[in-house]
């Protein structure tokens, strides 16, 4: 849902039916990429307690995890790892 006529300031939300992929793809990916091109970028989960901060950042206990089911914080790293070796060949 784009959020344009809101009294706040964000440019997206995601209801309970969002997959991990699409928070991904939608807030992060391009944000990751630009560090390549020189760019700083910081991503910040905040919210209520409860809310699903660590689940959505991928920081909790991350073992034998499916891969949909993977948070941010290791799609952040998979996605460097995938563009630099992308870049060396």
């Amino acid at each position: 849902m784009d959020c344009k006529d809101s009294p706040f300031t964000f440019d997206k939300t995601f209801d309970m039916n969002s997959t991990q992929e699409q928070v991904f793809d939608s807030c992060v990916k391009n944000l990751v990429l630009g560090c390549f091109n020189g760019f700083n970028a910081s991503v910040l989960a905040y919210g209520q307690t409860g809310s699903g901060k660590t689940y959505t950042m991928g920081s909790g206990f991350t073992f034998g995890l499916s891969e949909s089911d993977m948070g941010i914080i290791p799609r952040v790293i998979k996605l460097i790892y995938e563009e630099e070796h992308s870049r060396k060949n």
